[in-house]
């Protein structure tokens, strides 16, 4: 059953303006195949998305996700694996550089400003999926956010740095048996996401972040230059594989 690409795309932003809605997954893909037949059936008479769903893709979705329940339960399990994975990263990039002490700024800070990011996040998504947006509209609504999230995190660490009751800490990074001990925990949690999602990403980007400075401290540079070389290749990685991802899903569209 070959769709549209008319179709196809309003598929994919109705499955995206219901999940960041909170509604069941489960539920959501049964209309989703529902839906999609309904579709073939009126392209193979000629007709359009329009005829099954109205002038307006926007009312339409809004008016089906005011018809089924709110699945609360099903989205919590997200937050934890959010929150902890965030602060997965962040444990292990500082047993990396031997600085492991957190105040109440990071240990409470951080979870709330994950859940505001993400909240504003999935209204985005929203207006991306009911607007079908895309190009230029898109980077209108998502620099802002981008640019929000990374001011965030910056006067966190800011706050953080200039803090001296730490209410966690770890001396020695790497080369204490605490140290070690907490990048496993944290290596650990990581592999475990990535097994979760299905996906590599929560592998690969601690990998191509954090392994060029491992291996730069094993050769006789300046701090500058080793700064500047396990830069070029952890974000040359990091756009490598982006290209790769992006090169698979353009075949498979193909």
């Amino acid at each position: 059953m070959t769709l549209s690409k008319e179709s196809t795309d309003f598929l994919q932003n109705l499955r995206l303006y219901l999940f960041s809605s909170g509604k069941n997954e489960e539920e959501t893909e049964d209309i989703i195949l529902e839906l999609s037949h309904h579709l073939w059936e009126a392209e193979q008479d000629g007709k359009s998305v329009h005829h099954i769903v109205g002038q307006s893709p926007k009312a339409y979705m809004e008016s089906l996700s005011s018809e089924m329940k709110p699945d609360l339960m099903g989205w919590l399990k997200y937050l934890p694996m959010i929150i902890l994975g965030v602060f997965a990263y962040s444990l292990l990039g500082d047993a990396i550089h031997g600085n492991i002490a957190y105040s109440a700024y990071t240990l409470i800070g951080m979870p709330i400003f994950i859940m505001v990011m993400l909240l504003i996040l999935l209204s985005l998504f929203r207006v991306v999926a009911a607007r079908q947006l895309s190009g230029l509209a898109l980077l209108t609504l998502f620099i802002p956010y981008n640019l929000l999230s990374i001011g965030g995190f910056v006067a966190l660490v800011f706050l953080e740095k200039n803090t001296e009751t730490k209410l966690f800490v770890v001396s020695g990074g790497l080369y204490s048996l605490s140290g070690l001990l907490s990048a496993l925990v944290a290596i650990t949690f990581l592999v475990a996401i990535s097994i979760w999602s299905k996906t590599w990403v929560s592998i690969l980007i601690p990998i191509f972040l954090y392994s060029p400075e491992v291996v730069v401290d094993f050769f006789s540079m300046s701090q500058s230059a080793a700064l500047v070389v396990s830069t070029l290749i952890s974000y040359g990685a990091i756009g490598l594989y982006i290209w790769l991802v992006m090169r698979k899903l353009n075949k498979e569209a193909a």
